[in-house]
């Protein structure tokens, strides 16, 4: 007999909240808060400074220098805001595109920062092909496709910001791991991605672009 798993929201938080319980219990020793990093926001999101520092305690990644990222893209330290993940569309790479636009044409110093799209396309070319659209020429705009190695703990260890605008989630990996290199973060307000944040990064409203 053929079964069926379902997605529960409200299952996947209480287990969320259960493993933020387990992690705050471990010794200090054995686990390390990610790195303290001020998140100077106001210039561009008017927003007032901020200091992140991860809500739970998470094993402190090593941090990698610039290199192959720079060769590659030539990409240098806070050059960039960062979304790191699969391309599809419930994760709401879509919105970031046409936020950017937006901050873009207020020419409030965000043209200063690059726009960086990491993951692979996971079989949805249509998909890729619309936020290559939404791009265009726009130079200020990289998508590196599927990245792992090096390459990606330079990416996480150097960007500005990092942004998850998802739509839908479970366990949000990705914006565990750009937290565990003491990313600033800024999410959509989903719960859970507003759970993991706390008042400890900045959220927005999904699907605003404004």
């Amino acid at each position: 007999q053929n079964s069926q798993l379902s997605y529960h929201p409200g299952l996947m938080r209480g287990f969320w909240q259960f493993l933020q319980d387990l992690l705050r219990a471990q010794e200090p020793r054995a686990l390390h808060p990610a790195r303290t990093r001020n998140c100077n926001l106001r210039n561009w999101l008017h927003l007032p400074g901020l200091k992140y520092e991860s809500p739970i305690q998470v094993i402190q990644r090593h941090l990698k220098k610039v290199l192959e990222i720079t060769e590659k893209y030539g990409l240098t330290k806070d050059s960039y805001i960062l979304y790191l993940g699969r391309i599809v569309p419930e994760k709401g790479i879509s919105y970031l595109l046409n936020a950017y636009k937006v901050l873009e044409g207020r020419n409030n110093g965000v043209a200063s920062k690059k726009l960086v799209i990491a993951g692979g396309s996971s079989d949805t070319a249509d998909y890729q092909k619309e936020l290559m659209d939404i791009a265009g020429d726009d130079e200020n705009i990289i998508f590196t496709d599927f990245i792992q190695g090096e390459m990606l703990d330079e990416l996480y260890s150097n960007a500005y910001i990092y942004v998850f605008p998802s739509d839908l989630e479970g366990m949000p990996l990705s914006l565990l791991e750009a937290m565990s290199y003491g990313n600033c973060c800024l999410t959509s307000d989903i719960p859970e991605c507003a759970s993991v944040i706390e008042n400890q990064g900045v959220t927005f409203k999904a699907g605003d672009v404004n």
